[in-house]
């Protein structure tokens, strides 16, 4: 695996445990700040892969989604 994807992989699970133990410690406010950290990092890893080229400095979620062509296969659940 390419050293930028798995950079953003490792980046994002790391993120998301934070953001478990924040919700465990009652933190919401940072749980889902941490939450977004995770799943932008995980778009940008889908952008690393498909592209291989770094992902655009952006934090817009909607956007990320949209440029590695994920919109369709998310749901609202």
């Amino acid at each position: 695996m390419d050293d930028k994807i798995k950079f953003w992989i490792e980046s994002s699970l790391y993120d998301y445990e934070v953001a478990q133990s924040l919700l465990e410690n009652k933190h919401y406010i940072y749980v889902a700040f941490m939450c977004h950290q995770s799943i932008e990092k995980m778009l940008k890893a889908i952008y690393a892969q498909k592209f291989q080229e770094l992902p655009p400095k952006i934090h817009n979620l909607p956007k990320l989604a949209e440029l590695t062509d994920i919109v369709d296969d998310l749901s609202e659940e």
